[in-house]
């Protein structure tokens, strides 16, 4: 018996042999697919952004047996509704509310899970005149 680990492409050959020493061989080419995410990883884990800016945001996981899998079936959500909103594909909008928003972005695929970090920047500067009297 063999238990093949390695997500991808294999080619396997079988070779049975008969009581009477007769034998017959065949090789086949089997798919092997990532199992499911034991970790996921949320890139980027940081961003800055002016408000009303989009980032598009991805997921990469890895199996028990470190298959890597790009882009699985990942759920999107945000921590709270102040950052701004985010699609089923990750594509995150900024919202209004300036601030540093930590874990804002969460990402899970199965039973794994991430998060990433958003600041929320406004795209001006403040100048308040100063009047002396």
């Amino acid at each position: 018996n063999y238990v093949f680990t390695d997500a991808g492409l294999h080619s396997v050959r079988v070779e049975v042999k008969d009581a009477g020493g007769l034998t017959d061989a065949a090789v086949r080419v089997v798919l092997v697919l990532p199992g499911a995410a034991v970790s996921l990883e949320v890139t980027p884990a940081s961003a800055a952004l002016y408000a009303g800016d989009t980032l598009q945001y991805h997921a990469t996981a890895w199996g028990s047996y470190g298959n890597q899998a790009n882009n699985p079936a990942t759920t999107w959500s945000l921590a709270g509704a102040l950052a701004g909103q985010i699609d089923e594909s990750g594509l995150f909008t900024a919202g209004f509310v300036a601030g540093i928003y930590p874990d804002e972005v969460m990402a899970a695929s199965g039973s794994a899970t991430d998060t990433a970090t958003v600041t929320i920047v406004y795209p001006y500067r403040l100048f308040v005149p100063l009047v002396s009297r």
